[in-house]
């Protein structure tokens, strides 16, 4: 017994200080990875500037949102403050965010399209593993006054459930987005299912966004690790894709047909 416990314990300590490998050698991504670190040098003044200026769109929303981890005045908020206003996505644009939370994104978006969006959100609100001492009935209740106090409840359309049981259903209906945000279940399974089915209702010249590409769960297994199956999904598709930043989240931008 105590031989076993000590392994564990072992693979536990291993499975969180080892680098982690190109699991999936995917080409795209990895000059994805090197564009964006070299921008973040070579532009760096120009990435100021756009952390600068999403932070002046973020910061009245403090005062109006309940949130339980705010974001911080960081690249990541500008790079994704520079993709959503730089893509040219028509307007308003039809948006769907696979994990919503809090709503925070959500009001982000809205803040930074100045309210031109027509929203669908996919979320169980539902207790699960990954946010094992979070009650999710709570999560939605501050969801829903979220949504109110940025003045969006007639621009969104909640879908609650799974993302597997959603996602089918939109694309039945021949319905297309220009912009995909997909932050909901880190397991691998479920973020290549999200990429494969929401790449599919992304219109042609359309952003999808995965947010937490490094995230990795050890103590839930080898089995969280979105970034094995970004990587995988943009290997099979990159003919299709522009993979425009690789960093904590991952922008790809779909080809024009």
């Amino acid at each position: 017994m105590g031989t076993i416990a000590h392994k564990s314990r072992l693979d536990l300590w291993w499975e969180r200080r080892r680098p982690a490998p190109l699991d999936v050698l995917t080409p795209a991504m990895q000059w994805g990875r090197f564009q964006t670190w070299i921008n973040a040098v070579l532009k760096r003044s120009a990435l100021r500037r756009d952390t600068a200026n999403a932070f002046k769109t973020y910061r009245p929303l403090l005062s109006r949102l309940k949130i339980s981890v705010p974001f911080k005045q960081s690249d990541r908020i500008g790079r994704f403050a520079h993709h959503v206003l730089h893509s040219n996505l028509p307007r308003p644009v039809r948006y769907l965010e696979i994990g919503a939370f809090e709503g925070q994104s959500l009001a982000f978006v809205h803040a930074l399209l100045g309210g031109q969006m027509l929203a669908t959100v996919i979320d169980p609100f539902a207790d699960y593993s990954e946010h094992a001492d979070t009650n999710m009935r709570d999560v939605f209740a501050t969801f829903s006054a979220n949504i109110g106090a940025i003045g969006a409840r007639q621009a969104v359309r909640v879908l609650r459930g799974r993302s597997i049981d959603h996602l089918p259903a939109l694309l039945d209906a021949g319905e297309q987005f220009d912009f995909i945000y997909i932050d909901g279940s880190h397991a691998n399974l479920d973020v290549m299912l999200d990429a494969v089915l929401g790449w599919q209702l992304l219109a042609p010249g359309g952003l999808m966004v995965f947010d937490d590409y490094w995230y990795r769960r050890v103590d839930l297994g080898r089995s969280f690790r979105p970034k094995l199956a970004v990587d995988a999904f943009v290997g099979a598709m990159s003919h299709e894709i522009a993979v425009l930043d690789v960093a904590g989240q991952v922008f790809l931008q779909k080809a024009l047909r």
